[in-house]
């Protein structure tokens, strides 16, 4: 039960996740679903996961990626060199751990899928999806890649936020933190933070950015129901036409409430969407 997704933007990819991880039907903790790797001994290459599924065995795969990578020269690690390493990986993971498990394809089974984004020095940043084995390029014609049990919610909510993979990082991560609220919100064995992290084309790598942006939700909350209340009676062709002036005031005030409020965060350094965009912003150091 997962909430898993990356996004192309302008400048780089984002992925991010929810943190609520479930133990068959009897349990569930909290841990960060996105897992990224500076692979220092391999020309400053680098790459990030994040999956859902059967979390061991997810986690298991990427951790033998990992190992992969990092025992290659310098020389071994252009982008689609990296790609074809971690396809092959997978495929001798999924032929010794998973086909031949007697609950693959079935409910607590082993099946995991991943979305990850590799970047090195030769060929920049790209995006990639998985499904079993195989190993699918996010395109700039895609945008993106969801997977999960929260994944066709997500579809609905993204679809109407994300039109091209040329939106900035500060639109980008308002449009994933908004669609993982819903999904959270609506979507049972997605829950706990929200975890974000940022590739970019030049190499830099956030930290992962996990807060509670409570004010986008608030916000979204409140912009659904002033739209939607508006589409309604514009619908309706009954409506007066004063009834239809006063509903676009009420959502008029609901945009420009929104917007003074984010003008007022700019001056001050504790709310936490500022956080989160600076931490994105931020390059992370840790290497392997």
């Amino acid at each position: 039960m997962t909430i898993a997704a990356g996004f192309k933007f302008h400048g780089g990819t984002l992925l991010c996740a929810d943190t609520e991880i479930t133990h068959g039907w009897e349990l569930k903790s909290v841990g960060s679903k996105i897992l990224p790797v500076d692979f220092a001994s391999n020309g400053g290459s680098k790459a990030v996961f994040t999956f859902s599924g059967a979390v061991h065995y997810a986690k298991m795969a990427i951790q033998q990626c990992t190992r992969t990578l990092a025992a290659c020269d310098s020389t071994c690690m252009g982008r689609q060199r990296m790609v074809g390493l971690i396809a092959e990986e997978l495929h001798k993971f999924h032929i010794k751990h998973i086909y031949k498990h007697p609950l693959y394809m079935r409910s607590g089974g082993p099946d995991f899928n991943l979305i990850f984004a590799v970047w090195s020095q030769h060929e920049g940043v790209g995006l990639y999806e998985t499904s079993d084995e195989a190993v699918i390029e996010i395109t700039n014609q895609d945008i993106y890649a969801l997977m999960g049990s929260g994944a066709v919610l997500a579809k609905y909510v993204v679809t109407l936020l994300v039109r091209h993979p040329f939106l900035k990082l500060e639109d980008i991560a308002t449009a994933a933190t908004h669609m993982l609220a819903e999904v959270k919100r609506w979507v049972p064995g997605c829950g706990g933070h929200s975890e974000l992290l940022a590739l970019r084309d030049n190499g830099e790598m956030s930290n992962v950015a996990g807060f509670d942006v409570s004010h986008v939700v608030e916000f979204g909350e409140q912009f659904h129901s002033s739209f939607w209340g508006l589409f309604l009676e514009a619908c309706d062709p009954s409506t007066p036409d004063q009834q239809i002036s006063e509903r676009f005031d009420g959502f008029r005030r609901v945009v420009n409430g929104m917007r003074e409020h984010r003008k007022q965060e700019l001056e001050d350094p504790r709310p936490e969407m500022r956080k989160l965009i600076k931490v994105l912003s931020e390059r992370k150091t840790q290497k392997m």
